[in-house]
């Protein structure tokens, strides 16, 4: 028998629901801990992205944010429907430390 004390891990009773860290080394840690969970679903796309898949698809993207020149303290406004790709822009505005702003066309 394993003893062995184990860090809870999200969806667990001991896990805590409150966090210091950001929002991105949140998402880190559970890369780290469950990389082949599913993280993205989009049933009538027929998508299905691990925490693995999205975070190398946001990486590529804060890359390519910052290739382009944008930097800290910079807005990139992203007017979307809710489709996969917002959710990648705004996970990669926090990769590169730019300031995601949702547009929205209703009132």
């Amino acid at each position: 028998m394993d003893t062995e004390a184990r860090k809870p891990i999200p969806g667990d009773p001991d896990y805590p629901l409150h966090s210091e860290l950001t929002i991105g080394d949140y998402f880190k840690e559970q890369v780290a801990i469950e990389p082949d969970h599913e993280f993205v679903v989009y049933p009538d796309r027929d998508l299905r992205w691990s925490y693995k898949d999205f975070d190398e698809r946001t990486d590529q993207l804060a890359k390519g944010l910052i290739a382009i020149g944008m930097k800290l303290g910079d807005h990139l406004g992203v007017w979307a429907r809710n489709i996969p790709d917002w959710l990648t822009f705004m996970y990669a505005c926090v990769y590169s430390h730019v300031s995601g702003v949702r547009g929205s066309n209703r009132g």
